[in-house]
């Protein structure tokens, strides 16, 4: 197949595939008087390795995309956060295109980025817009919306809930089409427990939490509480899974069902933690972050479960299981099973239960 060659009027050509390809029609056809064939021309289809397992992604729509939100702790001692920040997003980004997320023309990732914490009368949370003057930009327009981005001196009052509810009334979520699902997400990162503001005062946890479910946006928390993965102080959780440093060398991290959240600082795990758990999202251990031995683990876990969280918003994953004849059998993937595909769409190997990701993916 793919040469051209000529045929004289009453030849008989023969069809053959090559080795790891099954024919599909006809093994031959003969060139009639009119130069047409007496049969259509077959294909050739690849055949799968025996006994051997895939793991494939189809998307419900033609389009999807994120828009997520970065609302972010301005006090003083956040200023090694704000610069991982400033640095993990451009990695999350790329990622997120791998699966095709925000790659269709006229589906974008957007990302908008809000600070607070610094303690102007009234102030309860800070746009930083892009070059352009947007508080919602693509990507290509990320580095210079937080140009400015840093911690202040004078911070007073962090009130993640003011900061939020602003961010929620201040920037232009977009609504999923037909051509673009977005998913709308929601990123907030403090090393403090929630003071609560003037005007925070009335916004209680279940006012927050209706909000963000009203609003269909998915948080994630970075703060300061620990988790307890297999038994060891783990890098973060979400509702089904934790996730800690791995003792494989060649993963950069592991996860697991065996976690619990352990008390937080402050009111931070009833505040922040549980609502995160509960939206669907995840939380992470600031203070893990901040560990030089732990750092490349947790940024490479938090952007793996964040892709994977926003992929299973709009994509189906299907297990495909090839039989020693060569022929596959796809599925989509249901309960369990989920945690093991979408483990191995990240180039993950699942194990015992638990995902290994391969340390390429720092």
């Amino acid at each position: 197949f793919g040469q051209s060659f000529p045929v004289q009027s009453g030849a008989s050509v023969n069809f053959v595939c090559n080795s790891g390809y099954q024919l599909v029609g006809s093994t031959y056809a003969d060139c009639r008087i009119d130069f047409t064939w007496s049969y259509p021309l077959p294909t050739c289809r690849a055949l799968c390795l025996a006994n051997s397992r895939r793991y494939d992604l189809q998307s419900t729509s033609p389009g999807i995309a994120t828009d997520m939100i970065l609302v972010v702790d301005q006090s003083r001692s956040m200023g090694r956060e704000i610069q991982w920040l400033k640095d993990i997003i451009p990695t999350l980004n790329t990622r997120l295109a791998s699966l095709n997320i925000g790659t269709t023309p006229g589906c974008p990732n957007q990302y908008a980025v809000v600070g607070y914490g610094r303690g102007a009368p009234g102030e309860t949370g800070r746009l930083f817009r892009s070059s352009s003057g947007n508080s919602l930009f693509r990507f290509e327009e990320y580095a210079s919306a937080v140009a400015t981005l840093q911690e202040d001196q004078s911070g007073r009052i962090e009130d993640g809930y003011e900061a939020m509810s602003f961010a929620l009334d201040n920037i232009p979520l977009r609504t999923s089409t037909r051509s673009c699902s977005v998913a709308r997400n929601l990123m907030l990162l403090t090393d403090e427990d929630r003071d609560r503001g003037r005007l925070g005062r009335s916004i209680t946890t279940s006012v927050m939490r209706q909000r963000l479910s009203a609003s269909q946006v998915t948080l994630n928390v970075i703060v300061d509480n620990a988790f307890t993965v297999d038994g060891v102080r783990g890098i973060g959780r979400t509702s089904s899974q934790g996730f800690r440093q791995p003792t494989d060398p060649q993963s950069c991290y592991r996860s697991s069902s065996n976690v619990q959240s352990q008390a937080g600082y402050g009111n931070t795990l009833s505040n922040y933690t549980n609502m995160a758990l509960g939206l669907g999202g995840g939380a992470w251990d600031i203070l893990q972050l901040r560990n030089t031995n732990i750092r490349d683990a947790m940024s490479c876990a938090i952007v793996n479960v964040k892709v994977d969280e926003i992929s299973r918003e709009f994509q189906t994953c299907n297990i495909c299981d090839c039989s020693s004849d060569g022929t596959e059998r796809c599925v989509p993937a249901s309960g369990a099973q989920r945690e093991e595909c979408y483990c191995g769409r990240s180039e993950g190997i699942w194990r015992n239960g638990a995902c290994i990701t391969p340390t390429t993916r720092k």
